[in-house]
């Protein structure tokens, strides 16, 4: 289980809320069953039975680009972009690691922001958004960071969010939202130009707080920019397509899946109160980590009886329709890490781990691997000597072609 300190409040806004359509999409009967039987899962596999190689980009560090604590990355076709929460800075870093440039306008100048919860990158890459928890949000061109639009905006709390195309689609984690002047409890809302243009999810939930989870990324993006949704209180994955959530999976744990009615309709506070004392030798709270023409996997939790509540991956290569169920990915192609997180939230930093020249990503903040050392220095024959203050390395995997 993740702390919920990592999760941070992403306070998007609107000026004109216009008229907003709800949806409260529980039917699954159109998503596809994957049955998962969580004791089938083997201790750990080997990396290198579904993977050729790994190799590295390791961010440059120096005095100029230093990064604090991060709070997600975007890998595209041009750049790494680097947020980092602690400078209140988006990081630029070309495809070798090199560092590039800065968007760092914290301040009260009429360009700055004081404050940054979230930020997006347009898919031609011309410009980036801030998004800040004191009611703006700023559009700055790329590379010279001039100030394109700022706007101020109604307040909507959300924990993650993702762009596609000109929509905006945030995760609220049920948390009571305020739109005209009344209360939601919508799981996604949806901003165009500046207007909330729908919610999806509408639950009427008693006594709602502000209370966040720590059950890891609900939405995430592929290749192809699908957008899709984990609604882990029912099992059910959705695809976020035209203004509507659309089943894709169900998740079927059989006698093993913990009971989806005391789950559903409940806020994240009621959740953990669960997790923590009705999962005994049970599955849960199943999250799709990837979805594309190449890959499929889906992350879930397990409580064995007397054991700590740990993470199981299940994956199925598209082309040979290959099944790989386990509990810990143990890396045997080269030294670092020693384990892969299939995980959209590595290293404690939010990423998507599905590259756009189809490699598999992982974030491995260097801290990470001194845990067990007090050496000042691990040395690697991949990519040689590595401080604990070194910014972070991505790790690129790619699939064997079979």
């Amino acid at each position: 289980m993740k702390p919920f300190t990592y999760l941070l409040l992403l306070i998007i806004i609107a000026i004109h809320i216009g008229c907003i359509q709800h949806s409260s999409l529980e039917n699954i009967n159109s998503a596809k069953t994957i049955v998962i039987n969580p004791l089938s899962a083997k201790e750990e596999i080997n990396l290198s039975e579904f993977v050729d190689s790994v190799t590295y980009i390791k961010l440059q560090t120096d005095s100029t680009c230093i990064t604090g604590r991060l709070y997600s990355i975007i890998i595209t076709n041009k750049y790494i972009y680097v947020c980092d929460a602690e400078q209140m800075a988006v990081l630029l870093f070309d495809k070798k690691g090199n560092f590039v440039s800065k968007l760092h306008k914290q301040g009260v100048g009429p360009d700055e922001y004081k404050n940054m919860s979230g930020f997006f990158v347009d898919d031609n890459e011309t410009y980036i958004e801030i998004a800040t928890m004191d009611n703006h949000f700023f559009k700055y061109s790329m590379n010279s960071f001039n100030i394109i639009e700022k706007q101020q905006m109604a307040a909507i709390k959300s924990s993650t969010s993702k762009k596609i195309n000109s929509y905006y689609y945030f995760d609220t984690q049920k948390a009571p939202n305020q739109i005209d002047n009344e209360t939601t409890n919508a799981h996604i809302i949806i901003m165009k130009d500046g207007h909330i243009v729908k919610t999806l999810f509408q639950d009427k939930i008693k006594n709602p707080t502000n209370y966040y989870g720590s059950f890891g990324e609900a939405l995430t993006v592929n290749n192809n920019q699908e957008l899709f949704f984990s609604m882990r209180s029912n099992n059910t994955i959705y695809q976020l397509l035209d203004l509507e959530a659309q089943p894709l999976f169900y998740i079927n744990f059989g006698d093993m899946g913990l009971d989806t009615t005391i789950t559903s309709q409940k806020p994240f506070s009621d959740l953990q109160y669960i997790v923590e004392n009705q999962t005994d030798g049970k599955a849960f709270f199943p999250a799709l980590a990837i979805n594309n023409s190449k890959l499929l996997g889906i992350n879930y939790l397990l409580h064995k009886h007397n054991e700590p509540i740990v993470s199981q991956f299940y994956i199925r290569i598209k082309r040979n329709n290959a099944e790989y169920h386990t509990s810990r990915i143990k890396n045997d192609i080269t030294s670092i890490p020693q384990y892969i997180n299939l995980s959209a939230n590595s290293g404690g930093v939010s990423h998507e781990i599905w590259d756009s020249n189809n490699y598999m990503v992982q974030v491995v903040n260097p801290h990470e691997l001194f845990y067990d050392t007090n050496s000042d220095y691990i040395l690697t024959d991949e990519i040689g000597k590595i401080k604990i203050t070194d910014n972070p390395i991505i790790v690129l995997m790619k699939l064997k072609s079979y």
